[in-house]
């Protein structure tokens, strides 16, 4: 991501595979890819893919006749991030990862003193809104979710959309688009759609607080690694051999602690581990009595969303067959 212009190439950055339908202008038509919460490829296939591309010559053809003015705005880089340039100031940077864009953003605003952790509910899924739509025919819809916006402004399955706020949109992604621009606090998205021969308007209507997400769906996010409180510590996700090998319920949730973080500038976290405690080689089993953790993924992103920096939680662990429990006062 080094040298690209992130006001003109903006996507969600935490994913697989993105692309963008444009002009030469910097007008976008349609974007493409993303990826839902339990599957990185589940929004790409090459039926959809193709479709994208044969209806956007049109629109191309169309907008080639009458393009708007071009706008011009000023690049900005990653490199624009004060935090990034320090850090390229400190040594040689490699490869930059997409991910790496939302890393050095918030970290910008939280020494801005300008962070706001609503902010990180960032491109909403369209199932927020209780929309799911079909892979290979991303204007139509599969499901509808009962009791959801959606539901409540009378869309169905089958139902194409053909308009979501201001925006022509033809693919998951674009439906994206228009939720990640669309206020967090209660408001309403006007949607075009088509039911058969009949062209329908109808509204969304969205609560306060409509973004948010469980810390089960927010986990794949990389975004994650950068909020605060973490726990400073991580590791591999026990196999069935070695709950066996160790006495432990094959079902239950448990992580050998791989590493302490000890170095870089979030150090700290890893010395308030290990003065709580903690070692490299214990059998994390639960935090606050909580053990129906997914992945450790989910244990990390759970910890970020439903905890602040300086809560006590209670961490039981195994360290050389024996169990053990300890507070610890979770570090910014």
């Amino acid at each position: 991501m080094l040298d690209v212009d992130l006001k003109r190439y903006h996507f969600d950055y935490d994913l697989t595979f993105a692309m963008l339908l444009m002009h030469p202008d910097g007008t976008v038509y349609h974007r493409y890819g993303g990826r839902p919460a339990d599957d990185p490829l589940g929004w790409i296939s090459m039926k959809s893919l193709i479709r994208l591309l044969e209806d956007t010559v049109e629109e191309h053809t169309t907008y080639a006749k009458s393009p708007k003015p071009a706008t011009r705005h000023v690049p900005s880089t990653i490199q624009d991030i004060p935090q990034f340039a320090k850090r390229m100031r400190q040594g040689k940077v490699g490869c930059v990862h997409c991910h790496t864009v939302h890393d050095y953003q918030t970290q910008n605003l939280v020494a801005r003193g300008a962070f706001d952790k609503e902010d990180i509910w960032i491109w909403p899924d369209p199932v927020r809104v209780g929309l799911t739509m079909f892979v290979d025919d991303q204007e139509r819809i599969a499901t509808v979710e009962k009791g959801s916006p959606a539901a409540n402004a009378g869309l169905r399955s089958g139902d194409r959309i053909e308009r979501f706020g201001a925006h022509r949109t033809r693919t998951i992604t674009d439906l994206q688009w228009v939720l990640h621009y669309t206020p967090r606090d209660a408001t309403e998205i006007e949607v075009r759609y088509r039911r058969g021969r009949e062209v329908e308007t109808t509204t969304l209507e969205l609560a306060d607080g409509w973004r948010r997400e469980t810390p089960r769906r927010y986990a794949w996010r990389a975004f994650k690694w950068g909020l605060s409180p973490a726990p400073g510590f991580g590791g591999p996700v026990l196999s069935k051999a070695e709950k066996r090998k160790l006495d432990l319920d094959f079902d239950a949730f448990a992580f050998r602690i791989g590493y302490m973080v000890t170095w870089g500038a979030r150090s700290h976290r890893g010395r308030a581990a290990a003065k709580a405690g903690l070692r490299q080689g214990d059998i994390v089993l639960a935090i606050d009595d909580k053990t129906d953790f997914d992945d450790i993924e989910h244990f990390h992103a759970w910890i970020r969303l439903t905890k602040k920096a300086g809560d006590e939680v209670r961490i039981r662990f195994v360290r050389r067959g024996k169990e053990r429990t300890i507070r610890y006062r979770l570090p910014e």
